[in-house]
């Protein structure tokens, strides 16, 4: 799913997208709908991902920031690394949770095991970007393990903020950029980074439409998209380039689905 790991890009962007590819390089079209989304199982550069334990016995499946580094590292020592690859995304998640006012609280989360120089200048820092207009300051969170066991979080006082200012000649927005380098990070360490972004209000009010890419730049374990809204909130969603269904419950007077894909 990730794009550009050095700006922390979702597929699921601040505006709504206006379209997206399916697996074969067809453009797919948008079309206005109340809360639809467009899971496009889009894949890049062929990968080979190494063999991957049963997700259950993953630690990094477990909640945010919650698996025991050592645990981490010891499942890593036992389970063989992809080839010629600069980094594994071990996971990588999006989660959109919406209100009955069709507010959107999004986390994307991201935990990547670092295997060269080059993985390392790639996701050696985060960022993110918000819409003062509707949307409130992400919150952003890191874990950086480094291959001895050491544990590196973000000090919040370097976390830089900066106007985007004009995004085309004559056109200026409100919008706003986050960036922070990570502490600690180097060949062999695994980075976890989280980014919540709460909506003040709703993008639109009559419904939104997004996207989300499931595919990834970089062999992958798990990549997983996980919507929930109340059941009294029309929610379409439609896959495009691969088959696949998702998980569906309904609790709690709310709708929950659930896409995964991997390893890939």
């Amino acid at each position: 799913m990730q794009i550009d790991p050095q700006q922390t890009r979702r597929l699921s962007e601040v505006d709504p997208p206006v379209s997206c590819l399916s697996d074969d390089g067809r453009v797919k079209g948008w079309h206005t709908a109340l809360c639809a989304w467009l899971v496009s199982l889009c894949t890049a550069v062929p990968v080979c991902a190494a063999p991957a334990a049963d997700a259950a016995s993953e630690p990094w499946d477990a909640p945010a920031f919650s698996a025991d580094p050592q645990i981490v590292l010891r499942t890593l020592s036992e389970q063989p690394a992809p080839e010629d690859a600069d980094c594994e995304v071990l996971l990588e998640e999006e989660t959109h949770l919406f209100d009955e006012q069709g507010r959107r609280q999004s986390t994307y989360r991201t935990v990547v095991h670092c295997l060269t120089k080059d993985g390392v200048r790639n996701w050696s820092n985060v960022g993110a970007s918000w819409a003062p207009w509707y949307q409130k300051r992400p919150e952003i969170r890191t874990r950086v393990i480094a291959p001895e066991g050491q544990v590196f979080t973000l000090d919040p006082k370097s976390i830089s903020e900066s106007p985007v200012g004009q995004i085309a000649p004559g056109v200026t927005t409100d919008a706003r950029v986050l960036l922070a380098p990570l502490p600690g990070i180097t060949v062999g360490a695994v980075v976890e980074r989280e980014i919540v972004t709460r909506e003040s209000r709703p993008f639109f009010s009559d419904g939104v439409l997004g996207q989300v890419g499931l595919f990834s730049m970089w062999p992958a374990r798990k990549l997983r998209l996980t919507i929930e809204a109340p059941a009294t909130l029309p929610l379409r969603y439609k896959v495009v380039g691969l088959k696949l269904k998702p998980t569906e419950s309904v609790r709690d007077g709310g709708r929950t689905l659930v896409f995964e894909r991997g390893p890939v």
